[in-house]
Parts: structure tokens; sequence; C-alpha cells
């Protein structure tokens, strides 16, 4: 195939390209309208030229105006590329996050349930496990994972207390 045929095919395939993402553009979108007036003033301003050049050159403004869509595809297509990869990194920082919480999470239930497992003489209610498990996190060098608040702690190790740990109303006095 012929260069300037070659040229005319992809510049017909760019331009269809374009069109069809400017179609993808939300009606609502006030740069679809923008997006369509560049579109055909672009249009209409090679068309003028190819008027007015000599036919001879009409191949070169072809390969000048082939050069700019792909130009303007391939920033396209980087700047996608760019908002896709920070999509995923906000979702990775997320995954990450919930990660995070869920060991730490798993550090107090399993620092409870072992203060809870020495605890032969059923005494630790929640609440008390609470100060134990906040207190041993700071220990074990977790002060920077802690929650805001010592009620979050209960929530926590609620679901992995004992019956005994668990009943209403202040623990016994010791005799």
């Amino acid at each position: 195939m012929e260069e300037p045929n070659r040229n005319k095919i992809l510049l017909e395939e760019q331009f269809r390209s374009i069109k069809w993402q400017i179609q993808a553009i939300d009606e609502k979108d006030e740069l679809k309208a923008l997006c369509d007036s560049f579109l055909a003033d672009a249009i209409d301003n090679i068309a003028t030229i190819k008027n007015i050049a000599h036919p001879e050159i009409h191949p070169r403004i072809d390969t000048l105006t082939l050069s700019f869509l792909n130009l303007s595809n391939c920033l396209s297509a980087h700047l996608a590329k760019k908002i896709q990869d920070a999509k995923e990194s906000c979702q990775q920082d997320a995954r990450t996050k919930k990660e995070t919480h869920d060991l730490i999470v798993g550090v107090a239930q399993a620092t409870a349930q072992k203060e809870w497992g020495n605890d032969t003489e059923y005494k630790i209610r929640i609440r008390e496990m609470v100060e134990v498990v906040w207190s041993a996190m700071i220990d074990d060098g977790f002060v920077n994972f802690l929650p805001e608040s010592r009620e979050t702690i209960r929530d926590w190790i609620a679901p992995v207390a004992p019956d005994y740990a668990r009943a209403p109303g202040r623990p016994k006095k010791a005799k």
C-alpha cells in the first residue's frame, strides 16, 4: 500500500476513534460540546488548508495531522494509565489498611485470650482486660496502631471473652 493511502486510512481511523471517544462522554458533561467543537474546527481547518494547498502537499498535511492525532492518543493513553494506577494505588492502600487493622485486632484478641487462659480464678472482666491488652500492646511495640479510644479495644476483644468476663455488674471484691 502506498504511504499516502496508508496515512489517509490511518487518519480516517484516528478520526473515527476520536469521534467514538467524544461520543462516550456523558451528554451532561460540558467537555463533550467543547470536544465536538474542537474536532469540527480541526476537520474544517484541514479541509480549508487542503483546498488552498497544492495537491502534492495533501499527503504531507495528512501525515502532519496523523502525527498530531497519534500524539493526542498517546497522551490520552498515558493519562488514562496514570489515572488507573492512582485508583489501583488507592485500592491497595485501602486493602493494606484493612489488613493492618485485622492484624492488630488479632493481636488484641490473642493477648486477651492468653490472659483469660491464665486467669484461673475467673476474675478478669472485659473492662479490666481492655487495660491489660492496651498496656501489652504498648509494651509489644504496637503503640502506633492503637485506636484512639480504649472502647475500641473493648469491641475487639468482646467476641473472644469467656462468659464470666461478660457478666454484668462490678467484679466481686477480694476477701
